[in-house]
């Protein structure tokens, strides 16, 4: 389905994936972190909720103009995973101890 592919595209574009790539990614070299087909398989596919016609809408307007918010982003997949304050705040700490 078209809508899911969306909605995944905007999952892996946010924050919260490029922290869990940091946790859990393969290093490469450069200190970069390799995405496999582990690792993706391991990132989660979010619930269908009220947030899902937002991602949607999100992935394909970043595809046709080309731009994006990523706080905006970022707030819609957390709000689709149910992330807390907490949590967040933890996952940003990751991504930036990796830079």
């Amino acid at each position: 389905n078209n809508d899911t592919a969306l909605v995944l595209t905007a999952v892996m574009n946010s924050t919260w994936t490029a922290a869990f790539l940091t946790l859990w990614g393969d290093e490469a070299r450069g200190g970069y972190r390799r995405m496999n087909a582990r690792v993706a398989n391991c990132i989660p596919i979010p619930p269908i909720n009220q947030t899902w016609p937002i991602l949607v809408e999100m992935s394909r307007s970043a595809h046709h103009d080309k731009t994006f918010n990523q706080a905006e982003l970022d707030q819609t997949v957390a709000d689709c995973f149910g992330l807390s304050a907490s949590t967040r705040k933890a996952l940003i700490r990751v991504c930036r101890r990796d830079r």
